[in-house]
């Protein structure tokens, strides 16, 4: 059997890209000059790039396949690393209070900048189930793609643009352009509720079924409840098990979310809502210890199915939604969309949670819900994953 120093050394191998640009770190006893009469022949360009702080020994240099298999087995190498990309972070100016509430440790106070620091990402998919969304609004950027529904919606005249706007105002604030915490996903529309907000459980499991079966993996939100459905919770599991990561909203009846799919699922990152000018809870959200975290949602500033029209609305789903975002942000910015890190995501996303900020905190002991709020750790995201 290999010692567990060289099963680790395979483990990182596995996670090597294609690229054979590699860092490997070497034990602070190896002088360079020993590694590069081991290598220096084999390598491309006949090179390395010598890198030493403090204790730290790494040597930099474009390995072939072979020179890989032989300095996982050589004991003067510590670990093997490859040469990752750099994202770069920026600033809106200007940007309305549920973004901006993101980037700080803080409530909004009128006076303060109103800045969000956001990440350059690769696009990840955000499947959103709702009442549709307007994809020809100009800011979602040409990134909108609607999918038809398995049956016919009750009620609905198929309609499949969002004859009521609640869609869309949850896909602006998870991806536009002006208003979205991730400005480059793509907004996936599977429309499951009528033009009245109202659906059918098998309408939700329809457009699961068919994300599960033939959708690239990526993030699931679902800004709405159902009475607690064992079987729709059973099926989320298995969703997140197949990779899909899910955000979902509390509700707003100021209930125990415990008592609501997909709520109450283990599986699902359930949100609530705060006044972010305050930090306090909003008296309509959903409450409990099925609860995960909390978010903006009192009049968040949302596109409407009306190109020229911003809305001001409020809601566990805009929370969800904001929430979704932040998700697929750091799943973007990681590279890790069909990777294990995608199964993690709602651990990491609690990680990096402001704790104890909202009030009454008394409310939440006795009522054992987590006192957390969304938070994007100001752009390290390093910190985060």
């Amino acid at each position: 059997m290999l010692p567990l120093n060289y099963v680790l050394l395979v483990l990182q191998l596995t996670a090597i890209v294609v690229s054979e640009k590699l860092i490997v770190q070497l034990n602070p006893e190896t002088s360079f000059t020993s590694f590069e009469k081991k290598y220096l022949g084999q390598v491309k360009g006949s090179a390395f790039d010598n890198i030493q702080i403090g204790s730290i020994k790494a040597i930099m240099g474009d390995f072939n396949l072979n020179v890989q298999k032989s300095i996982y087995f050589d004991k003067s190498v510590l670990s093997i690393n490859s040469d990752a990309d750099l994202k770069l972070c920026e600033v809106q100016s200007f940007a309305p209070r549920h973004l901006v509430r993101l980037s700080q440790m803080n409530p909004i106070h009128k006076r303060q900048k109103m800045n969000f620091k956001f990440g350059m990402l690769n696009p990840v998919n955000v499947y959103i189930l709702d009442t549709g969304i307007n994809s020809k609004h100009p800011d979602f950027t040409n990134r909108v793609e609607v999918r038809k529904p398995s049956s016919k919606i009750d009620g609905d005249k198929n309609i499949y643009e969002d004859p009521i706007g609640h869609g869309t105002a949850v896909a602006s604030v998870i991806g536009s352009q002006l208003l979205g915490v991730c400005k480059n996903c793509n907004l996936i529309s599977y429309q499951i509720l009528n033009d009245l907000g109202q659906g059918k459980l098998r309408n939700l499991i329809l457009a699961l079924t068919k994300i599960y079966h033939s959708e690239k993996r990526g993030t699931i939100v679902m800004p709405f409840t159902t009475p607690k459905s064992e079987l729709l919770n059973d099926i989320l599991h298995e969703m997140r098990a197949s990779n899909f990561t899910l955000v979902g909203a509390a509700g707003n009846f100021n209930d125990d979310a415990c008592k609501y799919s997909p709520a109450s699922s283990v599986d699902v990152l359930t949100v609530g809502s705060i006044d972010s000018t305050t930090d306090t809870i909003a008296k309509f959200s959903n409450y409990g210890p099925c609860v995960d975290l909390f978010a903006d949602g009192i009049n968040i500033i949302t596109l409407d199915n009306d190109n020229e029209l911003l809305k001001l609305r409020s809601g566990t789903s805009l929370s969800a939604g904001i929430t979704a975002g932040l998700v697929a942000t750091f799943l973007g910015l990681n590279d890790v969309i069909d990777g294990e890190s995608n199964y993690d995501a709602i651990k990491k996303i609690k990680n990096t949670a402001i704790e104890n900020r909202i009030r009454p905190q008394e409310f939440f002991k006795e009522t054992k819900t987590p006192n957390r709020i969304l938070h994007n750790y100001s752009g390290n995201w390093k910190i985060a994953f």
